[in-house]
């Protein structure tokens, strides 16, 4: 388990990454066009993206992806939607990793379990088990 500090650390560590990405994102674009396009793409791409995960689209769409039957998640849509297919443990991780760093990044561990209603968190935890 790792502590409030490791994880605020780990949460700048990220932040700062996604920071140097945009930065040689919005020079890559400099070098390809000319200032004035590059930065009509560049402030699209960033709006589209805070977008995306602003969006109640990105959260509905994961949170589609939860098996009430398992408490586990799917990889994807046609996974769900196809016999043969189940949640797994990887996708369960990554759907649970996604939404508490990117909807409940600003809350602390305990606030973030106590967002899921207990039936969730108990389906969820035999899943993994």
């Amino acid at each position: 388990m790792y502590t409030n500090e490791e994880i605020i650390r780990q949460n700048e560590l990220d932040e700062k990454e996604i920071a140097q990405k945009w930065e040689k994102l919005h020079n890559k674009l400099l070098s390809m066009s000319d200032e004035s396009t590059a930065e009509k793409i560049y402030f699209a791409l960033k709006n589209y993206y805070k977008n995306l995960l602003s969006d109640g689209d990105l959260i509905s769409w994961v949170g589609n992806l939860y098996d009430y039957e398992t408490g586990g998640f799917y990889y994807s849509n046609s996974g769900r939607d196809n016999d043969g297919y189940l949640p797994d443990i990887e996708s369960t991780a990554q759907a649970l990793g996604w939404i508490f760093n990117n909807t409940l990044k600003d809350e602390s561990i305990s606030e973030k379990i106590d967002f899921y209603p207990e039936w969730v968190r108990e389906r969820t935890i035999k899943f993994l088990k």
